[in-house]
């Protein structure tokens, strides 16, 4: 028989409760190591906008700060989930608010946040496209080679095919 009743409608002590709402609790962010540096990324405040000029000199004269990166300093890298495509900094155009647009590494948070606000970025906004069906049409107008593949209607692929080999792909249980 199932014991019923035991847990539900009472509190349940969690152990480290205590510790957290106390502050005594230690977090990753308040450990410090000997040569740590701290990370910070300058974001993009626009939807889609040309990257005009990144200024990052005054950054990178400031004390403490021991590297200033943008996206031209790693042309070609890209990351993703399942295609690796996009840029881990934006290079020439940023496509959404928050996009990474330059990073910071220095021997602590304050030096790191200042160093964010010394680095000089000029956009030039671009009109974004919101709406679905617009963005289709601005966007897919013509077939396009993304990823190494030719993206064209199903149709002209069937009909232009020497092989084909009719199969059906089920998921899950049905």
């Amino acid at each position: 028989m199932v014991d019923t009743g035991t847990a539900i409608g009472k509190a349940i002590p969690r152990g480290e409760g205590p510790d957290k709402v106390s502050g005594k609790s230690i977090y990753t962010a308040d450990i410090s190591l000997p040569g740590m540096l701290w990370g910070k990324i300058l974001r993009s405040p626009y939807p889609y906008a040309h990257i005009s000029r990144i200024d990052t000199s005054a950054a990178e004269a400031l004390p403490g700060v021991h590297a200033v990166v943008t996206g031209k300093d790693m042309p070609g890298a890209k990351i993703g989930r399942r295609m690796v495509d996009m840029p881990v900094m934006a290079q020439d155009v940023v496509r959404f608010v928050g996009e990474k647009v330059a990073a910071v590494a220095a021997i602590d948070k304050e030096t790191a946040d200042e160093a964010l606000l010394l680095i000089d970025v000029e956009y030039e906004e671009l009109t974004p496209v919101y709406d679905a069906e617009e963005s289709h049409a601005v966007r897919c107008a013509k077939p396009s080679s993304r990823h190494g593949v030719l993206y064209r209607p199903t149709s002209t692929s069937f009909r232009n095919t020497k092989h084909l080999c009719p199969h059906h792909v089920g998921k899950g249980r049905h």
